[in-house]
C-alpha cells in the first residue's frame, strides 16, 4: 500500500498527500492474477492475509484520525 504522509482540510475538502503509486489499485493487481475476480485460485492465503492486514491497518490509521471511508472497495485501495 502507499504511504500517506499528511491529511488537511482545506475550505471544503479533504487532502491526503501520499507517495505516487505506480502500481495500480488493488483491483489491477487481482486482475492482473486472476483469470477473474471470481476465481482466487492464484492467490496465496499468506499474501491475501497480508493485504487484508494492511488494509485494516490503514483504514484504523484514518479512523483514529477522525475520518471515515464509507466506499471501501478494491478500485479505491492503491498499490504501491
Amino acid at each position: 500500500m502507499c504511504q500517506t504522509y499528511d491529511i488537511f482540510k482545506n475550505d471544503e475538502f479533504y487532502y491526503v498527500p501520499m507517495e505516487l503509486c505506480p502500481h495500480g489499485t488493488l483491483r489491477d493487481y487481482i486482475k492482473s492474477k486472476c483469470i477473474n475476480l471470481y476465481n482466487l485460485a492464484k492467490l496465496k492465503e499468506k499474501e491475501v492475509l497480508s493485504i487484508f492486514e494492511r488494509i485494516f491497518e490503514g483504514y484504523f490509521s484514518i479512523y483514529k484520525c477522525g475520518f471515515l471511508h464509507r466506499d471501501l472497495k478494491t478500485e479505491n485501495i492503491l498499490m504501491r
